[in-house]
């Protein structure tokens, strides 16, 4: 099984706008939930808009403390980014030419780098890029521990 861990080569979403995408997952580092959607999701949202093209549909579940968010959950973000709501985030989002993407905001304790994923599945492999580096895998369904491909599934 080929793989490659070359940051730069994969930098450029354009080079991937060939591929079929059908599944697209994405998660944070850890913020509060609200403040991680604010700061570094629109990015990856921005990402999949790249390469799955307009979004038609968009279910998601938002907590605070384990529950149901409220009006009183609302707040003012850090360093005035605006008005954000939500511990935990999970969204699923529904494109065309049937591709659906996961969106996972869930504040971690502590903040953790490794949790800011984002990935592709399609008709060249995957692809898995962490904010310094990534990994394109010839076949879709990899095994990974620390890095490093462990098999097949």
């Amino acid at each position: 099984m080929s793989w490659y861990s070359d940051a730069g080569r994969f930098s450029s979403l354009q080079r991937w706008k060939d591929w079929e995408i059908e599944i697209i997952h994405s998660s944070n580092k850890g913020y509060y939930g609200g403040y991680g959607l604010i700061n570094i999701g629109t990015h990856k949202v921005n990402d999949m808009f790249k390469l799955a093209g307009p979004c038609r549909s968009v279910v998601s579940q938002t907590t605070t403390n384990g529950c149901h968010i409220t009006p009183h959950d609302v707040r003012q973000s850090l360093g005035g980014m605006g008005t954000i709501v939500g511990q935990h985030i999970t969204a699923t989002l529904q494109f065309d030419r049937n591709v659906t993407a996961t969106l996972l905001h869930d504040q971690f304790s502590p903040i953790n780098v490794d949790g800011s994923v984002m990935e592709w599945y399609g008709s060249h492999g995957r692809l898995v890029r962490h904010t310094d580096r990534a990994w394109f895998y010839h076949n879709r369904i990899t095994l990974l521990t620390s890095g490093k491909t462990t098999g097949r599934l």
